[in-house]
């Protein structure tokens, strides 16, 4: 019984994926990443997606960070199995640093490798509203119709470079004929002080991310991340 139960599963599993890629679009995304105060031009992403046709929502995106003079600075990869909290491998070759995220049950597994130093921070998802790193934009088309209403989404949103997790508010701030972008907010008054919140732009029809500005999963220097301006463009 337990045999024919696992090949079941197995099989639902293959034919879930099967048909999650039958209905998938592959498309590049560049993104150019500029210092959000001085301007000065930092890296690009090349994201080779995996979309869903009917949602939108990623399915799986391949990065590779460049920096000016074209040489390979990171790498990350990320499995939207679950969309809001997807499985996300990142190599920071300037580093030597790598990092390993992995949602299992209602748990997030953490793995960190400096050198030959390993670190394990284990962490409960909270509820279904956690998100992790660019499980943001999932959030946002999925939650799509009310933010476009002008209502605000609650969120927990877990932050990989330090594993904690904290509390944060969606809103539409300002939306053109063509474009709408939300405000991504700390829901805590008093760290607000503290950090920037992130602000993303999108096509209204198409629902895809034209601009990020917010912190970058790139390190400036070891104790700070860059606070970036990105601007995409598909191919």
């Amino acid at each position: 019984m337990i045999v024919f139960f696992n090949n079941c599963l197995f099989s639902l599993t293959l034919l879930y994926s099967i048909n999650a890629l039958a209905n998938s679009t592959l498309i590049t995304v560049i993104g150019t990443a500029v210092d959000h105060k001085t301007r000065q031009p930092l890296y690009q992403e090349h994201h080779q997606f995996n979309i869903n046709q009917l949602t939108q929502v990623p399915i799986t995106d391949t990065v590779k960070y460049y920096g000016p003079n074209d040489q390979l600075l990171a790498k990350k990869t990320v499995n939207y199995k679950l969309p809001k909290t997807p499985n996300i491998e990142f190599i920071d070759y300037r580093l030597n640093y790598q990092q390993r995220s992995q949602v299992i049950d209602n748990t997030i597994i953490i793995t960190e490798k400096v050198e030959n130093k390993i670190i394990t921070n284990t962490q409960t998802l909270l509820d279904k509203n956690t998100i992790v790193d660019a499980g943001f934009d999932s959030m946002i088309k999925l939650n799509w119709q009310p933010l476009t209403q002008d209502k605000n989404i609650k969120f927990r949103f877990i932050a990989l470079f330090n594993g904690k997790s904290y509390g944060f508010v969606a809103k539409k701030i300002q939306q053109s004929e063509a474009t709408v972008s939300f405000h991504l907010a700390l829901d805590n008054m008093l760290l607000r002080w503290i950090a920037d919140p992130i602000e993303v732009t999108y096509n209204k029809q198409t629902k895809r991310l034209l601009r990020y500005q917010g912190i970058s999963n790139l390190l400036k220097n070891p104790d700070e991340n860059y606070v970036v301006d990105i601007s995409y463009t598909y191919q």
